[in-house]
């Protein structure tokens, strides 16, 4: 009796050992048993609901499915064609690792919803660890809460994902012709806190190669930034980045040493130009200021401030501010200016005051104040109107309208009201390949009484002149 008892309990123990290896065999080996397991699993864990469509391959060989979703509270995750293998020999060290995964397309979506307060935050069961040695994304898009569109292509890299903490060991990331060679690390708290840094390279289509690196540090309260760059000029960022109602705004100081704008085929008229600003504000709106010198001109620095909004590539200036130290001569406008490729689009309108030239030493004409348009691309439309001075003599109404290119000035009309007459003028100024000036005026019903009273009638003028220089 006991024989047969150890008998059939033996023989019902190799029965569920074969059964449960059938069973490993068909889940790990077999496709039909891929998507059993895939079409068992739950539908949601915690606040997050998962769907896997489409799946194919085998836990052995590599698995593939054409969409996961996962819906979170606070994320939404959409990934494309996706491939994965598993390495189950670290399973028993309840580690799962990825030596190689790979997805055409991710989308993610951060969702503005107020957090609930959770004593412990994390990313994964504590008895689990997931490590991804390698992993590829062909286009990554991402959309922050207040709706900023953020897209990149080309992610590789690897992460580990633990209990509390997430930790990517390096990472390239290209966006558009910006390519980031990165390390990040965040950890689960109340607010998320991380930690990124590393370099950057970009190629402008129409200038020079881009270079330097860039570190955050905190939380997704309060960041602290610093970046670097050490081509085509030296420029140094400090700052912090504050997270408040979804949204950032930022207080930072920004160098700048040695640019030169011959690298952008620009006039080298400036010289190497240096600033010093402050930037503070976010999305809804900043502002910009501090001082700039153009050391080529040699007239000193210019305090300078731009306050206004960027959205959808268009800058909206409320309020555009240039201020010579020196001299006092100062510039004011309005406007906006729009960014889809090759030269902005300018709209500008506003008016200067104490105007001079030239701008040091001894000056020949000053304008005490007039108004100005700027429009279009390269070249600008300009439109003026203001009082003007010449030496001694006392200031009339001026009126003109120019073209401005990178390469010079073209004066298509000008009148100055003179002497109880008219004067029309206009002419050329260039700067680029060589510099060179032509003028044509002409001048009628003018009263030279005006300056020596025996001198009596009117007198008109017609005049031509050019020069280099």
């Amino acid at each position: 009796m006991m024989r047969r008892l150890l008998t059939t309990g033996g023989l019902l123990i190799v029965l569920t050992a074969a059964l449960v290896a059938a069973a490993a065999y068909f889940i790990v080996f077999t496709q039909s048993g891929l998507r059993f397991l895939v079409a068992h699993l739950p539908q949601r864990y915690g606040t997050a609901q998962v769907r896997i469509e489409q799946v194919s391959g085998t836990l052995a060989s590599g698995v593939r499915a054409r969409r996961v979703v996962i819906d979170q509270r606070h994320v939404y995750l959409r990934l494309d064609r996706v491939y994965t293998r598993v390495r189950f020999s670290a399973l028993s060290w309840r580690t799962l690792v990825s030596p190689d995964t790979t997805i055409a397309d991710a989308y993610v979506r951060i969702k503005p919803v107020p957090p609930l307060p959770v004593a412990h935050p994390k990313f994964l069961p504590w008895w689990l660890e997931i490590r991804v040695t390698h992993a590829h994304v062909g286009a990554l898009a991402l959309v922050l809460e207040d709706g900023k569109r953020l897209s990149g292509t080309d992610l590789d890299g690897a992460v580990q994902i633990a209990y509390r903490d997430i930790h990517v060991p390096h990472l390239t990331l290209r966006m558009g012709q910006a390519l980031y060679t990165l390390a990040a690390s965040l950890h689960a708290a109340r607010p998320l806190q991380l930690s990124v840094g590393g370099d950057f390279t970009w190629r402008e289509p129409r200038g020079p190669d881009w270079a330097g690196n860039v570190a955050l540090r905190g939380n997704l309260a309060k960041l602290t930034v610093s970046a670097l760059v050490h081509a085509p000029f030296t420029a140094a960022l400090h700052g912090v980045l504050h997270g408040r109602d979804g949204r950032w705004v930022t207080e930072s100081e920004l160098g700048i040493r040695g640019l030169d704008l011959r690298a952008w085929h620009r006039t080298d008229r400036l010289g190497l130009i240096g600033a010093q600003l402050a930037l503070t504000g976010g999305i809804n709106g900043f502002t910009l200021g501090g001082t700039v010198d153009p050391a080529g001109l040699g007239v000193g620095a210019f305090h300078v401030e731009l306050a206004g909004k960027y959205a959808g590539g268009v800058l909206s200036a409320s309020r555009v501010a240039i201020r010579n130290l020196a001299s006092g001569a100062a510039l004011a406008a309005s406007g906006t200016a729009r960014f889809a490729g090759g030269r902005p689009d300018l709209h500008l309108q506003g008016g200067w005051q104490a105007l001079r030239w030239p701008l040091a030493g001894s000056a020949r004409f000053h304008s005490a104040s007039g108004q100005f348009t700027l429009s279009g691309r390269l070249p600008y439309a300009v439109s003026a109107q203001g009082l003007a001075q010449v030496g001694a003599w006392a200031p009339v109404p001026m009126s003109l309208s120019a073209s401005v290119a990178s390469t010079g000035l073209t004066l298509e009309h000008s009148t100055l009201h003179l002497l109880g007459g008219e004067v029309e003028a206009g002419g050329t100024l260039a700067w680029l390949p060589a510099k060179r000036w032509s003028l044509h005026a002409s001048g009628r019903g003018i009263n030279p009484a005006a300056v020596r009273p025996e001198l009596r009638g009117r007198i008109g003028f017609v005049l031509t002149a050019a020069g280099v220089g």
